[in-house]
């Protein structure tokens, strides 16, 4: 019935699409992951992603690659990040207009908008602390960090946001729906 939705209390923000993608441009920098595969991960996301697009932020994500790279403060993981998304054409504009170009309406959109910027919350929680790394041992470390202790620490994605929460139905069990106060609930 084209009714969005999401499910609560399951959707680890490292689990969804769009971070798994995010994560996939830091294992694609340290030879983990191909370009094709990286290219499909990102399509997922956002399947309007063009090929000419694709091709202007790859080439500026391999001028990244840590063996490029001679000054610590040239590996800038917030940096490598939001050029991708830049160059690439994902933008809040390409992510919430639903005009018929093959983009994500507004729910899902903000779904994602709100996992890329947690995603970004963590990459400055990182580099807070590892600013001064190599750049293979930044990217290294960085790549441990979100496959050790990442899903711990941001576990939930769009549903810590106290603030505003996406025009979408939300299910979850009974017990996790206790104390929040809705308006309305199905059971």
């Amino acid at each position: 019935r084209d009714i969005p939705f999401v499910v609560t209390g399951v959707n680890h923000l490292f689990l969804q699409p769009e971070a798994r993608a995010a994560r996939g441009l830091f294992e694609y920098l340290d030879s983990k992951l191909d370009a094709d595969t990286l290219l499909a991960m990102w399509r997922e996301v956002l399947p309007s992603l063009s090929e000419a697009s694709w091709t202007k932020a790859k080439a500026a994500l391999d001028k990244k690659k840590p063996e490029r790279i001679r000054i610590y403060h040239d590996m800038n993981l917030q940096a490598i990040f939001w050029d991708f998304l830049e160059n690439a054409g994902i933008t809040e504009k390409a992510l919430l207009d639903a005009g018929g170009s093959g983009n994500l309406g507004s729910s899902r959109g903000e779904i994602i908008l709100y996992n890329l910027g947690m995603f970004s919350q963590a990459i400055q929680d990182f580099e807070t602390i590892h600013f001064t790394d190599g750049a293979a041992v930044k990217l290294g470390s960085f790549l441990n960090f979100l496959r050790y202790s990442g899903e711990d620490i941001y576990p939930e994605g769009w549903l810590n946001n106290a603030y505003k929460t996406p025009n979408a139905v939300r299910i979850m069990t009974v017990h996790q729906s206790k104390g929040l106060e809705f308006p309305v609930v199905f059971i």
